[in-house]
């Protein structure tokens, strides 16, 4: 059986094959790369290369119209998104009125910071890659924010809810992220959460060394068993980077 010590605090997967993978990843563009070797470089928290290549993935298969993010900090991975949708938009020749769709018209993601230093850093760098007609970014408390938005809905105002929506905030409160965000996706729409084993915590309590993490650990182990176990939502967990949840909402 294999020892603790052979696995990275960074990542729940053996380290060869963190590098394994590392090694096929295939950067969407020089931009982008920069800032990730920038973020990574500096130790700013994106979602892992594995994680980028499955939310590629993953949106080019649904083809989202309207995403909802929770957690921008520096803006990278709703960049990666917005991405996608340009080329699938693009290649697809949406059509309005016999008329070709301008470039990223068509779809819409809001991303929510509460974070002032780091919406700065979003706003910054999504003006700088020229995502700014793509993004917006709600700035304040995500639960807050997720209640206006359904009374937005509810009210007629807000598109009829969102197709995707990525949580990637305080892992403490996934469970209420995940109550809120299930109020504003569309049937058929997909929720992916990040980050759900917390470096191993959530499998292992002993990885949690200084034992500094006990109630992040059982709130997400609370929310895990939740959201496994809801009917007209199919839920995998699946050992991506540092864990990812993925619901479709049926």
């Amino acid at each position: 059986m294999m020892e603790k010590s052979a696995y990275s605090l960074r990542n729940i997967t053996n380290d060869k094959i963190i590098n394994f993978i590392d090694k096929k990843f295939k950067p969407q563009d020089d931009q982008l790369w920069e800032l990730r070797l920038e973020a990574e470089s500096k130790y700013i928290p994106i979602i892992q290369r594995d994680v980028e290549n499955f939310l590629i993935s993953l949106i080019r298969i649904s083809a989202p119209r309207k995403i909802l993010e929770l957690g921008t900090a520096i803006g990278y991975s709703s960049m990666v998104m917005a991405k996608v949708l340009r080329e699938i938009h693009m290649e697809n020749e949406i059509l309005t009125q016999g008329k070709k769709v301008s470039e990223g018209e068509g779809f819409k993601i809001q991303t929510i910071e509460r974070h002032p230093q780091m919406l700065e850093l979003a706003d910054e760098n999504i003006e700088k890659l020229g995502y700014e007609e793509e993004i917006e970014i709600l700035c304040g408390d995500c639960l807050e924010i997720m209640k206006k938005l359904n009374g937005l809905s509810e009210s007629g105002n807000n598109e009829s809810g969102y197709d995707f929506i990525f949580i990637d905030a305080g892992k403490s409160h996934y469970l209420k992220f995940w109550q809120e965000a299930v109020k504003i996706v569309k049937k058929g729409g997909i929720i992916v959460c990040d980050n759900v084993f917390m470096r191993g915590m959530t499998v292992d309590s002993s990885y949690d060394i200084h034992r500094k993490h006990k109630t992040s650990i059982r709130n997400m182990r609370e929310f895990l068993d939740y959201i496994i176990e809801l009917e007209n939502v199919h839920t995998s967990i699946l050992s991506i980077g540092d864990g990812v949840s993925l619901s479709y909402i049926m």
